[in-house]
């Protein structure tokens, strides 16, 4: 279960990649363009980029790992967690 929960963080993110990225460049001023007419970069797209490809992804797995200390794996929160099923398949009732 903590591996899904780690692996479904790491997709979300991984999907929105490219959106937040792109966000960041824009914000930097970032100018597109193609081979046959480069265009020199200011320096806020510069420092885009470098906060882009480093501090935003590390802000983001700061983040999961903050909200995996939350899951708790430990025998006695498996034994009394009432949604778990029971050693016949069978889920308890919620206690009161």
């Amino acid at each position: 279960m903590f591996t899904g929960l780690w692996t479904a963080i790491e997709s979300a993110v991984s999907s929105f990649g490219a959106l937040i990225f792109g966000a960041v460049l824009s914000m930097g001023g970032f100018v597109s363009s193609d081979p046959g007419r480069p265009v020199v970069q200011p320096d806020s797209a510069i420092t885009a980029v470098l906060l882009g490809q480093t501090a935003v992804p590390a802000f983001i797995i700061f983040l999961a790992v903050l909200m995996t200390f939350r899951y708790r794996l430990t025998a006695e929160h498996v034994l009394h967690d009432p949604q778990q099923p029971s050693a016949s398949g069978e889920i308890r009732p919620a206690a009161p």
